[in-house]
């Protein structure tokens, strides 16, 4: 059949039925009109839409609408009624005599279009016509037959409609589509409040995303409507999944997450005021979780030192966790800090500051965006409980960093980069033996580029003052590239390998440097042996690419790039760009580079990224103007001192953008293999 497309061949009439039952005409104005006789037409219309092609024959109506009339008396009722929506509406409304169907040509109907967009397969066209239960408030005072078939068919369709968000989430989450699988379950318990498979569901999904928070805060909710609603005290599926989720390994006996337990004090740090453990999302936390959420090494170009900084703050283990290096549990993982409790501690002798302490820094916590943001009010509200904890003033520095490496900060950078400092500085000024104030410091000199030299030296102070302590030696390997000092650094990342063998982030930071170096054959199989976990180490893909690039090995650079910048990479996208020029697909490139030019209008950060293409086309004008545009976006990509980019390095013009960008100070220039 030849499709409808003159609006004048259109249906006249739409009948909505999901929701409140209203029909319309042409221009979207209800033709339905008060009284019983009018609600008695619609009522017809909507027997007859549901049941589609079938149609429904006149026993069936008779027996619905006049139950207790005489079959004569109910026969000419339902010829009248028929008469008179004939007349109002359309005479050719009706097609058959008996069985009576709504003609679709003259009234569309929103039930029709939910199930025919379930039987072809198209599951979010359907949700987006359910608009509410079926008949939703219609009371047309008819008989009890007709309220038991309003009933039926009022559970039938939404039956439906959660079955279709079920299989959504479902697909969602094979995909690893962690955002819509929690979109369509949070519509799932919407629909049926008081389901606990669809409570559950949405617990162990927010779980899996790494939000626990809004997983046992959903959980506490849903606990208190099943008690409200159900009479129901103990819901032992939930409270297993609690139980699991509590039981990670934390710095602290419990997430303090706001679901209550017997006798158990809740301390949540959310917004400190009036003792309220379920308070709102704080102003930044918010600004981060609706800035989206993008893989940490898409920041800047492929983002070496974000990636590594970010994975190191989010993926601690202690050596006893880690039975072999493809191991992904986290079973027996400490908090970095808890590594060094003793030491930490002696800086307060408040529990509950010391407790916040150890929330702050709980890795499992930071595995999600909005992690760092809740982390941060756990360290502060440390802080504020006592002003002279030097341990909470350094994990106070380290967040701020973590917060700078998004691709929407929440704060500007230059305020992110004072805090930071200011933090360190005050931990270092309370305890000047503190390993983690000295480190602070150099991470965030480092990170800023404010003083790489003094960055090198606090970070030997750490070492100095505890050379166990986890991080120090991956941030001296990183502060050794941009002094171009890259066979110290390469010594730095050894050393490290050599504390922790099985520690994937000393491997990876290993890894990294044997590109920095120009080593990649050496790199790769360290990267082949992490890119078994899962999931993987953020950085692992962007340091092959590198290696990719510097090995010319373009088809492989394309097919590992291509993969992440499926999923939103900017500086994946770059390394696409950068091998599609180096190949002779000019054009292909340029589109990219137009994309991320677009992108770079609100995030200049990922103007490195545009440099990256314009380097790979052959453009250094472009290249140095783009870094230049991101001069106050963040950390200057540290991939740029590998060999990929030495003949960008080479260009006189590269001296004036390390000049601004503080990185003139003494090796800055020198080149990356030494």
């Amino acid at each position: 059949m030849e499709t409808v497309s003159k609006e004048s061949d259109a249906p006249r009439f739409r009948l909505e039925t999901l929701g409140t039952l209203t029909l319309r005409g042409l221009q979207q104005l209800s033709v339905a009109a008060e009284g019983r006789q009018q609600r008695r037409r619609l009522a017809l219309l909507a027997v007859l839409a549901s049941a589609g092609e079938r149609g429904r024959s006149r026993d069936q109506l008779l027996l619905l609408f006049w139950p207790d009339s005489t079959e004569k008396k109910a026969r000419h009722s339902l010829d009248q009624l028929l008469y008179a929506i004939r007349t109002s509406l359309d005479d050719s409304i009706f097609t058959g005599v008996n069985p009576i169907r709504v003609n679709p040509s003259i009234i569309d109907a929103d039930v029709r279009q939910f199930e025919s967009s379930l039987d072809s397969g198209d599951l979010e066209a359907a949700i987006a016509i359910y608009h509410g239960p079926f008949l939703d408030g219609f009371h047309p005072g008819e008989t009890r037959e007709f309220q038991d078939w309003l009933d039926s068919e009022r559970q039938r369709l939404a039956s439906k409609y959660l079955d279709a968000l079920a299989k959504l989430a479902a697909s969602a989450e094979r995909d690893s589509d962690l955002a819509n699988a929690i979109r369509w379950r949070r519509r799932l318990v919407e629909a049926d409040p008081l389901s606990t498979r669809h409570a559950v569901g949405l617990v162990r999904t927010l779980a899996h995303s790494g939000d626990l928070v809004a997983a046992l805060e959903f959980a506490t909710r849903y606990e208190r409507t099943a008690q409200r609603e159900l009479g129901v005290n103990d819901i032992p599926e939930l409270n297993e999944l609690v139980a699991e989720i509590r039981n990670r390994p934390s710095s602290a006996t419990e997430l303090a997450s706001g679901i209550s337990t017997p006798g158990a004090s809740d301390e949540r740090p959310s917004n400190f005021e009036n003792g309220d453990a379920r308070a709102p999302r704080t102003e930044m936390e918010t600004r981060i979780a609706s800035s989206g959420r993008f893989p940490v090494a898409v920041l800047v170009g492929t983002g070496i030192l974000a990636a590594a900084l970010v994975t190191g703050l989010i993926y601690t283990r202690s050596p006893s966790s880690i039975k072999t290096e493809g191991s992904h549990s986290i079973s027996g993982a400490a908090p970095a800090a808890s590594q060094n409790v003793g030491r930490a501690a002696k800086g307060t002798r408040n529990v509950v500051a010391y407790d916040l302490y150890l929330r702050g820094q709980d890795p499992v916590l930071l595995r999600s965006d909005t992690g760092a943001a809740i982390g941060l009010q756990y360290l502060e509200k440390a802080v504020a409980l006592d002003s002279g904890f030097a341990a909470a003033h350094a994990a106070v520095a380290e967040m701020y960093v973590r917060l700078a490496l998004f691709s929407n900060p929440p704060l500007p950078q230059t305020e992110l980069r004072r805090r930071a400092e200011a933090a360190a500085r005050k931990a270092i000024a309370l305890d000047d033996s503190l390993a983690e104030g000295h480190r602070a410091l150099g991470f965030v000199e480092s990170f800023w580029l404010i003083d790489p030299q003094l960055a090198e030296s606090e970070l030997n102070r750490s070492l100095k003052l505890d050379p166990h302590l986890p991080h120090t030696l991956e941030y001296l390997a990183l502060t050794h590239t941009l002094l171009g000092k890259s066979r110290e650094a390469l010594i730095d990342a050894q050393r490290a390998v050599a504390n922790d063998p099985l520690s994937p982030i000393n491997r990876a930071t290993l890894a990294q440097m044997l590109y920095v170096n120009g080593r990649c054959e050496e790199a790769i199989p360290i990267l082949d042996s992490l890119s078994a976990m899962k999931p993987s180490l953020l950085r692992v893909a962007s340091i092959r690419s590198v290696c990719y690039a510097d090995e010319g090995r373009w088809s492989d650079l394309a097919a590992t790039a291509r993969k992440q910048a499926g999923s939103g990479d900017t500086g994946a996208s770059a390394m696409l760009g950068l091998s599609l020029a180096r190949t002779g697909r000019r054009n292909e490139a340029l589109e990219i580079r137009t994309k991320l030019r677009e992108i770079a209008k609100k995030n200049p950060a990922v103007s490195f990224d545009v440099a990256v293409v314009s380097f790979g086309l052959g453009d250094f004008d472009d290249a140095f103007r783009a870094i230049g545009a991101a001069r106050d976006a963040g950390p200057f990509p540290y991939e740029l001192m590998g060999p990929v980019f030495d003949s960008l390095r080479r260009d006189a013009r590269f001296r004036s953008v390390v000049r601004r960008r503080a990185m003139s100070r003494r090796g800055a220039l020198g080149q990356s293999t030494g």
